[in-house]
């Protein structure tokens, strides 16, 4: 193997790990967490030298009653609709609570979330349409998914994994214009959809707890952040 040819497979190899990446991420916000989610998800944070985001243990029907109180059920104290068109036209959020502890509800003002649908929900599903990908499969997932909106967490994080397993099919058959194709897409998305707004959702998931998904949301923004500096 000469050196492009090491290169070249070196630059595949990097694309389906980061493809894995944004897989992992996108079931952990996808429905509640299960061995498979938890063991990826502290992969994830090991990898990103993040170990201090990951917890020692979890226990899993904890974890699925914060998943419940913090995407499934409106409402409540907990609540945090994570898509972007709600996280991004938020109004104005409280600090973000980094101690570990929670605090008293009532010194934690209610945000004004987004409204469910608008420019930035409807541009995310005209860029599914237009890159081929089809957001359903995401929603067949789990019970907890079918209600998964265009622009939520799991699904842009979803799209991304898509569209680097297009960069890394294209690699391998060494077509560069469909390489260079799917690059150009994933950072277009980063920058328009998912960088703007991952930051946002961290410190809203972070006001009330320092719990799995709070720090899930931050590794998130690291990775995002990691992987925008790749793309170039």
């Amino acid at each position: 193997m000469n050196t492009t040819d090491a290169v070249e497979n070196e630059a595949t190899i990097e694309a389906r790990a980061a493809g894995g990446v944004y897989g992992a991420l996108a079931r952990m916000f996808a429905s509640a967490p299960t061995e498979r989610s938890y063991t990826e998800f502290i992969q994830v944070a090991h990898l990103l030298g993040c170990d201090e985001l990951a917890p020692g243990g979890v226990d899993f029907a904890t974890a699925e009653a914060a998943f419940d109180a913090r995407f499934v059920v409106p409402g409540g104290r907990m609540y945090v609709p994570l898509s972007e068109n709600c996280i991004a036209l938020a109004g104005e959020e409280s600090a973000a609570v980094g101690n570990g502890t929670v605090p008293d509800p009532v010194s934690v003002p209610r945000i004004a979330w987004g409204p469910l649908e608008g420019a930035r929900s409807a541009h995310a599903a005209a860029c599914y349409a237009a890159a081929g990908f089809n957001s359903d499969a995401v929603r067949a997932g789990s019970p907890e998914a079918a209600t998964l909106r265009d622009d939520s967490l799991a699904v842009e994080l979803a799209f991304m994994a898509y569209l680097v397993a297009g960069e890394a099919a294209a690699r391998e058959v060494g077509d560069d214009a469909r390489t260079q194709n799917a690059r150009d897409w994933q950072a277009r998305f980063l920058r328009d959809h998912l960088l703007t707004w991952v930051g946002r959702a961290a410190t809203s998931l972070a006001r009330t707890s320092d719990d799995l998904y709070a720090r899930a949301a931050l590794l998130v923004e690291s990775w995002c952040k990691f992987d925008a500096a790749r793309l170039g």
